[in-house]
């Protein structure tokens, strides 16, 4: 993939793999979590729990992209409703919520 295509992670390598990371709402970032009964995982220098996070791919590497997209263990979700831990996430992130 293409620096440009960030924005529009290709799905096919990562349905393949089980993930699948594609552009969140804002079409910035994506959230990523475990799939269930995997409580920790590391990839691309990243923790990931059952607690979905915030990633912005603005900020990521393709390789990072790549890594993720191609891990079976984990899965992009919807961004969760307002919670204290989504506006951590945000606010970590340099982001702001409502």
């Amino acid at each position: 993939m293409t620096k440009a295509a960030t924005k529009t992670v290709a799905a096919t390598p990562a349905k393949a793999a089980g993930a699948v990371v594609k552009p969140a709402a804002d079409a910035n970032a994506v959230w990523v979590r475990t799939k269930s009964g995997v409580t920790r995982r590391f990839r691309a220098g990243l923790e990931f729990s059952a607690e979905p996070i915030m990633l912005p791919v603005d900020e990521l590497s393709q390789d990072q992209l790549d890594a993720i997209e191609a891990d079976p263990l984990l899965m992009e979700v919807d961004a969760p409703e307002e919670t204290p831990a989504v506006e951590a996430a945000a606010a970590e992130a340099g982001g702001k919520t409502e």
